[in-house]
């Protein structure tokens, strides 16, 4: 199951820009020409062309994964200069039609790595659970890590995996790669590394202050909540 390909400009919600390896130089959250721009909560970048390094060619797989990684990575830099209720608020006003935070915010954090990773693969996000929320969310922001009994016709992020033949519960064999997503009970993290055993992580609304930080988890990975993994590569595999 590919994501269809898209415009790398098409509707601009974000434009990045791309240096070797998916490393995402610069990026804007807001509609408009390649120059210096101000995001809604008056962040400023150079945003430059969108346009793939003189390097040897990587997979588009390979790309997408590293621009998920390195945006998740851009706003882990970012929330060292700024308030976790700033970080909350610059992710919701991305991942919600209004601005307004609708709440914990570390679904719609990793719902936005993978939304603006897509823009620079030239990749369509394969979440689509956001239209089934109460709040106006574009369709690429699941905002809910687990399903709800109480309302099950609002699409969680294992949900929408499972829709997608993209979750795969700790135990199955499958081995996370950078650009998955991993879920606990209620939370949800971007991947940036597994090796020996030990999970690294980017997490928004994740402890010790509930903003963007990063993790590491080393094994056995049942003791540390895991329950499994969504896996955000071009051709998923088997759920």
């Amino acid at each position: 199951m590919h994501p269809a390909p898209k415009s790398r400009w098409q509707q601009a919600t974000a434009l990045v820009s791309l240096g070797a390896g998916g490393v995402v130089t610069g990026l804007s959250f807001v509609p408009g020409s390649p120059a210096e721009v101000t995001s809604p909560a008056s962040l400023p970048f150079a945003l430059m062309a969108l346009e793939k390094s003189a390097q040897p060619p990587h997979s588009a797989d390979a790309v997408l994964r590293a621009a998920i990684v390195n945006v998740a990575r851009h706003f882990l830099q970012m929330a060292e200069r700024k308030s976790p209720a700033e970080m909350e608020a610059i992710i919701w006003q991305q991942a919600s039609l209004d601005g307004a935070d609708h709440g914990p915010s570390c679904a719609a954090f990793a719902s936005l790595t993978l939304e603006l990773a897509s823009h620079v693969a030239g990749q369509e996000s394969w979440v689509t659970g956001g239209t089934s929320y109460p709040w106006p969310l574009h369709a690429w922001a699941d905002a809910r890590v687990d399903p709800n009994p109480a309302s099950p016709q609002v699409v969680s992020v294992l949900q929408d995996a499972e829709a997608h033949h993209r979750w795969h519960p700790l135990g199955d064999g499958y081995e996370p790669q950078p650009g998955d997503w991993v879920l606990f009970d209620g939370h949800v993290e971007v991947v940036t590394n597994f090796a020996g055993g030990v999970l690294q992580t980017i997490g928004g609304d994740s402890l010790p202050n509930y903003s963007v930080n990063a993790h590491s988890y080393p094994g056995p990975l049942s003791g540390q909540g895991v329950a499994g993994f969504v896996d955000n590569g071009l051709q998923p595999g088997p759920g």
